[in-house]
């Protein structure tokens, strides 16, 4: 992707995630990043295939940082150090969980089209961090992700909330490492330190 290229997607992306789909058009990503309208549209043919890259470019980020590992990782620890990389990373980039959480805000009338292309696939991906000899049927493993990964969006845009009304008495790291805590806790009792593997 090009200098110009990603100017463009980034507006594209924080549009999308604040507005949605329908309510972001191609005139208000060119004006954010810019350019004129007919230069946006020479690199992304149309709205929907931006929107389509935009949507996938989260889902591949928000399934990489679930299934990369740490190296110093103690391996009885592997699940619990994944999902909390995650929670740390959709702190820090809120972009992904409003793009994620807007399929379904955008037309709830479709909501059951958007799990379909964006939230299976991404089921899928994060289920397939886990061995194939998991001690836990694949409806239930589903799940108990789909769980966390909701408690985590909550996470991120309580903390986000919370500095936003608060301020600057309350720190972003200190909220963090409270909900980390929380998410130890969760993949403990549901996972058991059981170990992913190494992708």
């Amino acid at each position: 992707m090009t200098e110009f290229q990603r100017t463009v997607f980034i507006a594209a992306q924080n549009l999308f995630a604040r507005h949605g789909y329908e309510g972001t058009s191609i005139s208000d990503i060119a004006a954010k990043a810019g350019v004129a309208k007919s230069t946006v549209l020479h690199h992304f043919p149309s709205k929907l295939r931006l929107y389509q890259r935009v949507m996938k470019h989260s889902i591949d980020q928000f399934s990489g940082i679930l299934s990369t590992h740490e190296r110093e990782t103690v391996p009885d620890t592997q699940i619990e150090a994944a999902f909390v990389r995650l929670l740390r990373w959709m702190v820090a980039e809120p972009v992904h969980a409003k793009l994620l959480n807007r399929i379904f805000l955008d037309n709830p009338a479709s909501a059951s089209v958007a799990a379909r292309r964006y939230w299976l696939p991404l089921m899928a991906r994060l289920t397939e961090v886990f061995p194939a000899d998991f001690p836990m049927a694949q409806e239930d493993l589903r799940l108990s992700v789909l769980f966390i990964i909701n408690s985590i969006f909550q996470m991120a845009v309580s903390i986000e909330l919370q500095v936003l009304l608060v301020g600057e008495r309350i720190n972003r790291d200190e909220l963090c490492r409270r909900y980390e805590i929380i998410v130890a806790e969760f993949v403990r009792e549901n996972f058991g330190g059981r170990v992913l593997t190494n992708h």
